[in-house]
């Protein structure tokens, strides 16, 4: 089996999670990363403003299977993976090859996810006890809830001829989308000298391409040569696409609409040490993330295919296709004797990946911090997009121009990463799983990277104060005797 081959079956398995990225979102210089994970965040840092010029990361994990004892580096290059699951090839240079294992499923294959982003220019600034700001991203997402067990590399390579093979059910959802944000945040000082933050960013959202697949029940099939027999079926599926429906070609644009909302609160405990530059000694932080969604009614379709009628589908139904939805009508015509009875509605809604993140910072000594991070997915209806999990721990030394953290992750409660990042005035670079590019893993099933690129300010917010007071001016309500070194 060429490598070309393998290579292109690990990316389509491949997970990639717009995860913390913490070089970006966690410290005091985030700005307008900081507002895109709690829209609370910017009103307690130092800078009074912030530019992104461009940002991106990628993040590459796979539960089909791994390459045997490589890091990021040792791929690089020319280096060609070859499948090994039968047996090492006979010819198998190890300084110039990899070797490919596919690892056996005897359940579903769960949380088989893409999700990744491009932040394009972004601005976010402070007055006062406000700030203003926005932002702009492409997004793109697809996610799978149990990958039946019969996509498992092994079992479609073993199809056998009158033997009868089940789907389990399963549920993929799929997006591309741009959004425009805009931030609004509060601080507000409490009572008792500590303050809270309160944040919200309002999205117009595009959708551009969007896709659905839900299996609600067992669906059992026979194997007779080229043909799958079955006899009940229960599935719904749905596209919003360029795909023309008159030919076999595409052509990009916006296919719907929507808007979305972040909102955030964050409990700031002013930090009372002479020696520090640091506003806060502690915080906590609350946010849900993208809520809402894009409704879809150009060149849309949804099916719904349910019979307890036996059917029988041929390989060959996507041979000298018409147009880009000739083989959806193959399948009704199969199924129905209609080519047209499946289609249900010309319009659909697809939701964003929602998810609840929780943070904490401690300032322990001046220019040192450590903090904590968690993010949890929540995904209730049919078609959303499902967020991963994300689990972080860290510690950071932070200076105006100069910026470094190390810290350990867990993704969807089953990958373990070692995440280091720098930061260079203005740029950034880091991963979090820094360990599969340097290190040979034995098990090598995926790894990360990401950077970023932005103006710093040319002045911090009343530079010649002690940080606790920059912080206190716009309406404190008691006076403050503090000096800055």
């Amino acid at each position: 089996m060429r490598h070309s081959f393998i290579i292109l079956l690990i990316l389509l398995s491949f997970e990639s999670v717009a995860q913390r990225f913490s070089g970006n979102h966690l410290g005091g210089y985030s700005g307008v990363y900081g507002i895109q994970d709690n829209p609370a965040t910017f009103v307690n840092k130092k800078p009074k403003w912030d530019i992104n010029v461009l940002g991106t990361g990628i993040h590459l994990y796979n539960q089909y299977g791994y390459i045997k004892d490589q890091s990021l580096l040792s791929l690089m290059g020319s280096k060609g993976i070859v499948d090994a699951n039968d047996s090492i090839p006979s010819n198998f240079d190890p300084n110039t090859q990899a070797l490919f294992y596919a690892k056996p499923y005897s359940s579903p294959i769960d949380a088989l996810l893409f999700n990744a982003s491009v932040n394009l220019p972004g601005a976010v600034f402070k007055i006062g006890n406000f700030s203003f700001g926005a932002f702009a991203n492409m997004r793109a997402h697809m996610d799978n809830q149990d990958l039946p067990i019969l996509l498992n590399r092994s079992k479609i390579k073993d199809l056998q001829n009158l033997n009868a093979y089940t789907f389990n059910p399963t549920t993929t959802n799929a997006m591309l989308w741009g959004e425009l944000g805009f931030n609004f945040g509060y601080r507000h000082e409490l009572d008792n000298g500590n303050f809270l933050g309160l944040g919200v960013n309002a999205k117009y959202l595009v959708g551009y391409e969007s896709a659905f697949f839900h299996l609600n029940s067992d669906y059992d099939v026979l194997k007779t040569g080229d043909t799958f027999l079955s006899n009940a079926v229960n599935a719904d599926m749905g596209f919003a696409s360029g795909a023309s429906t008159k030919s076999n070609d595409y052509e990009f644009g916006a296919r719907g609409t929507g808007f979305g909302l972040d909102l955030g609160a964050e409990y700031l405990i002013p930090n009372k040490d002479e020696n520090s530059a640091s506003i806060h000694y502690m915080k906590f932080g609350i946010a849900i993330k993208d809520l809402g969604g894009v409704n879809f009614s150009n060149n849309t379709e949804t099916h719904k295919f349910v019979t307890n009628q036996r059917f029988a589908i041929e390989s060959n139904i996507t041979n000298q296709k018409a147009n880009n939805y000739t083989v959806v009508k193959r399948l009704s015509q199969r199924i129905f004797n209609d080519s047209l009875a499946s289609k249900t509605s010309s319009s659909y809604t697809m939701y964003l990946p929602t998810s609840i993140n929780l943070h904490w910072d401690y300032n322990f000594r001046p220019d040192f911090y450590i903090n904590a991070f968690l993010s949890r997915g929540v995904s209730s209806l049919k078609t959303q997009l499902t967020a991963p999990s994300v689990l972080m721990v860290g510690a950071r030394y932070e200076k105006r121009w100069f910026e470094g953290g190390m810290n350990m992750n867990l993704v969807n409660d089953k990958w373990f990463g070692v995440g280091a990042y720098l930061r260079l005035g203005v740029l950034t670079i880091g991963s979090d799983h820094i360990n599969t590019i340097f290190f040979a893993q034995p098990e090598f099933v995926g790894t990360d990277v990401y950077m970023s690129l932005k103006i710093m300010p040319f002045g911090l917010e009343g530079e010649k104060e002690k940080a606790a007071d920059r912080f206190y001016n716009g309406g404190s309500k008691r006076s403050r005797c503090y000096t800055y070194r």
